[in-house]
């Protein structure tokens, strides 16, 4: 039988949405429509299945955004997940994750005066150490990077019971007139923070 349901939500202006959506348990297409006061938008998703058994689900819209998700198990065991966003508007997001700790990411997207940019990230977690590094740069010539590092430290919050944590990092780049800046920043769960 067809599998349908009803959402609701609101926006970060504010302004309330109305989703509803039907799934065929058949071909496992997902269709839907999303509406808000002065809008509306229809989407798809395909469900689909890899020999391997990696799974893939793909959907667009009315507006021309695609986007998707795909997770499977690497044959060493480690499991790993992908998500992607393409906008018609130009915005691209490609995100990534697996059981091994690592993150990775991309973004590159147009800002409101018609200024192009991209980034992309690395992040991995080892042994309560989550260290990270992000690049970006744009069309004028900007560069910038922003390195960090989070250390569970040995203590507990008593009050809540979850583990005390030190966050740092600095940032540097080069701007369009050739000058370069750095900063560096900090929190830590007892000492306070800087920078």
């Amino acid at each position: 039988a067809e599998q349908f349901g009803e959402t609701t939500g609101v926006d970060d202006n504010g302004h309330t949405w109305v989703e509803t959506w039907t799934t065929d348990p058949l071909t496992k297409v997902a269709s839907g429509q999303r509406s808000g006061s002065t809008w509306t938008s229809t989407w798809t998703e395909t469900l689909s299945k890899s020999a391997i058994g990696d799974l893939t689900v793909e959907g667009v819209n009315t507006s021309g955004d695609k986007w998707g998700e795909k997770c499977g198990t690497h044959a060493n065991g480690t499991t790993w997940r992908e998500k992607w966003l393409h906008k018609l508007d130009g915005y691209v997001e490609e995100l990534g994750w697996n059981s091994a700790g690592q993150h990775t990411g991309f973004r590159m997207g147009q800002r409101d005066d018609g200024e192009k940019w991209v980034e992309s990230w690395v992040q991995v977690e080892k042994d309560g150490i989550v260290k990270g590094i992000l690049e970006g740069e744009n069309v004028h010539g900007d560069l910038w990077k922003e390195e960090w590092e989070n250390t569970q430290l040995n203590a507990i919050n008593e009050a809540t019971g979850e583990q005390l944590m030190s966050r740092c990092g600095k940032k540097s780049g080069n701007n369009r007139d050739g000058k370069q800046w750095t900063e560096a920043w900090g929190t830590d769960d007892i000492y306070g923070q800087w920078g």
